[in-house]
Formats: C-alpha cells, structure tokens, sequence
C-alpha cells in the first residue's frame, strides 16, 4: 500500500476571508488507485457517500458546510469517480468496499476517524465498523440503507410506488437508448434525474442535486449497482449491530423513501446510539435542511 503523491492544493477564499485548503490526491492498494478530497479543518469526519454506484460528487457544495468545523475526507467508492477499478464480482462486493476504506485511513495515516454514512454509504459504514471498531470515534448514519434485506426491499418498493405512470414511461424511453448500455454520460444523467425526483420532501429541490458525474461514473453506476444488489440479497446484520460500543447517531428525513421504521431497526440494534428527525427533509439533508443538518451533526461530534 502506498500513498501516490499526485497532490493538489486549491486554496478559496470564502466571503470572510477564511482560507480553505481543499487537498486531493490518490491512495494506491490491491491495484486500484482510491481518490478522495480533504477540505475543512478541525476533527477528521470521513464521508462514505451513497450508491452503490455513484461518487462523492452529488455531495457537493452542500456537505461544505460541515468544512466549517471538520476536516472533511470525501473519497470515490472503486469503479466510480476518479477511482479506478474493473467491475465484476470478484471485484465489487461488500467485504472489498470496506477494506478499500480501511486502506484510506490507513493510507492517509489516520488514527481514530469519526465516520459519516450517507444513504448505501451507511449500510457501508456499519460494515466497515463491525470489522474495524476500533478505528472509529463516532459513527452517523445520515438517512441510511437499514440494517436488512427487508428494509433495503422497502425502500425500493416505497420508491417504485412513488413513480407515476408518466415517471415510468419517461424511464423505459431513456433505458431503451444505446447510451444507457454503453454508459454515456448525459444519457445516465437524465435517468438519475427522473430517478432521483421522488427524493426529496420539495420536489424542486431536485434542481439543487449536483449530477455532474464522470464518465467512470456514468460507465459502471448501474452495473455496480446491480452487482450489490445481487450480493446484499438476504443479508442481516441487526443482530450483529449489538456488538458494537461505539457512539452512534441515526439521522432521517420525516419524509424520506426510507422509513422511519428502518431507523429506527438501526437505533433498536446499536447499544450506544440515539435518533434525530429532520422535518421537511427527504432523502438529502444536506440539501433541503443543511443548517438543521449540519447543527445535528456539529453537537453529536463535538459535545456529547
């Protein structure tokens, strides 16, 4: 494992003049290259973003404000971004998204990390911390996967349910295109669009959604996807979840396509863990309610 120094350093100046030091940079293990971003100062906080398939893009600018009082680690999730990987099955399961992640704070010579998990990100994380608890401070799950096979079924029913007919006549056409199969970037852009309009508590809020993905993105996002669908096929991990010690947040959007009784399966499992409900929020906090979202984090982290 080594860290490769293609590093750069962008410095923006925010309106009160703070300097901003956003770092990028690769971390080289099992023969892909990880790339993550670090902005911010103050305690590290890791970000795991959503998928499986996407990249950290989508979080962008609205988790900056988290930078505020947190060095922030966004990374891309093998296959996608600006990570590189074959995708197949020996390639693209759980077991290897969670050792990618051990191998970023490992690269990046990190002790102790507080970790975020946003949507498949938290599944991930949860992962990763029944594996590597002694490596985490705190844990967020920020409107996350739940802890089963039956609450990662009903998210999807909920979502399917959400579609109108139109919705789903909209899809199939984009789906039909040759683009959809070669993986052409504005073709799976306009798909996440239609997908992702069900998302939010305020559908115009879409609009604010960053769906700049890569080509590497736009490539591999739906095989990906399918891959872990057909792994996380009759997983369960709330019983496992009672091992772990380590200070948990839950976080859910009132109206988001997971439900709140899937968090409330997390919150039940964890010893150590408590529960906050965002009101007028779907499934992105960050977007629809960031100050609400980014107090609720900043206390958890830096005052309990």
């Amino acid at each position: 494992m080594k860290l490769v120094l293609a590093i750069s350093f962008f410095m923006v100046f925010a309106c009160d003049n703070v300097v901003k030091i956003d770092e990028e940079g690769l971390v080289e293990t099992d023969g892909i290259q990880t790339f993550y971003r670090k902005i911010g100062s103050g305690p590290i906080l890791v970000v795991v973003h959503g998928g499986p398939g996407l990249d950290h893009s989508y979080m962008l600018p609205h988790w900056e404000i988290l930078s505020k009082k947190f060095t922030l680690i966004f990374y891309d999730q093998r296959g996608t971004g600006k990570t590189s990987s074959k995708v197949d099955s020996s390639l693209i399961s759980m077991n290897q998204f969670v050792e990618d992640l051990e191998a970023l704070r490992t690269g990046l010579n990190l002790s102790k990390i507080n970790l975020i998990g946003h949507s498949w990100g938290g599944l991930l994380a949860m992962n990763y911390a029944l594996r590597y608890s002694e490596n985490i401070n705190k844990i967020i799950l920020a409107n996350s996967i739940g802890p089963s096979y039956d609450d990662l079924n009903s998210f999807v029913y909920m979502r399917n349910e959400s579609f109108t007919e139109e919705d789903v006549e909209i899809q199939k056409t984009i789906m039909a295109k040759s683009g959809f199969v070669t993986g052409d970037r504005e073709v799976i852009t306009s798909l996440l669009q239609e997908i992702f309009k069900v998302y939010f508590d305020e559908p115009s809020n879409l609009q604010k959604l960053n769906l700049t993905i890569s080509k590497n993105t736009a490539k591999n996002i739906f095989k990906i996807n399918g891959l872990m669908l057909k792994e996380l096929v009759a997983y369960n991990i709330q019983n496992k979840l009672q091992n772990l010690k380590i200070p948990s947040l839950v976080i859910h959007g009132e109206n988001d396509l997971i439900t709140l009784e899937s968090s409330k399966k997390i919150l039940q499992s964890l010893v150590n863990a408590r529960l906050e409900i965002i009101k007028n929020c779907g499934h992105f906090p960050a977007i629809e309610q960031p100050e609400q979202f980014s107090k609720i984090v900043s206390t958890f982290l830096l005052h309990e």
